[in-house]
């Protein structure tokens, strides 16, 4: 009997490392397609707007050039939050031109990346390989791991960061950010108008929909931009 049960259990979790090994794959495959697809089809005249609306809305000098780390943070931004002149998000015009040479694991991760915002978080623990945070949103606490990209936060930081299901992990996507010390309170207050507005489902569409236009926003508070 124990070792039927032993050999459940390796089977088990050889089932689930290969589901997490697929799952990465997919959001993989994903990502490498998206900024493909933006590289190609973005228009030029787009991105330009872009720029100047997310200079405003970080309260960057509009004609500085951006560094590394923040151009990081608008190509991001620019994929996932901006809404074009048409209406529509870069993410959401991929996804309908490509849903049909996606695989089934893709776009299910595609629906995540559509609902994905930058939301605030306490980090509470690190380690080398995944951080231990407080969702705000929510008040769940869970293990988060970097996709591409380190997260470099310390315990006790208060930060914005996506975050994404994939398989039986959750992975930051793209850059993060950390709230200066002197503004965490104005900001806490801040995010948690926008709860409290929303009555006690804070998982409000209203709260998606304020944090998908205005998360960004909260950068200009950043310890390092």
């Amino acid at each position: 009997m124990d070792q039927k049960r032993t050999s459940f259990i390796v089977d088990f979790n050889e089932l689930k490392k290969e589901k997490q090994r697929k799952s990465d794959q997919a959001l993989m495959d994903v990502y490498g397609l998206l900024f493909t697809y933006v590289e190609k089809q973005a228009n030029l005249r787009e991105k330009i707007r872009a720029k100047h609306l997310f200079s405003h809305k970080i309260d960057f000098p509009r004609n500085q050039a951006f560094d590394q780390s923040l151009q990081l943070h608008f190509e991001h931004w620019f994929v996932f939050d901006y809404v074009t002149v048409i209406g529509s998000r870069i993410f959401d015009l991929f996804v309908r031109d490509y849903k049909n040479e996606l695989s089934k694991p893709m776009l299910d991760l595609c629906g995540h990346l559509m609902l994905m915002t930058l939301e605030p978080v306490k980090v509470l623990k690190e380690t080398r390989e995944r951080l231990t945070v407080e969702r705000k949103l929510t008040g769940d606490i869970e293990e988060v791991e970097s996709f591409l990209i380190t997260a470099e936060v310390s315990k006790g930081d208060f930060a914005f960061m996506r975050i994404v299901p994939a398989g039986f992990s959750h992975k930051i996507i793209g850059p993060v950010f950390i709230i200066d010390d002197s503004d965490v309170k104005r900001v806490e207050a801040q995010v948690n108008d926008a709860i409290d507005s929303t009555g006690k489902e804070v998982e409000n569409v209203r709260v998606k929909r304020f944090l998908k236009e205005y998360g960004v926003d909260f950068m200009r508070y950043a310890k390092h931009r």
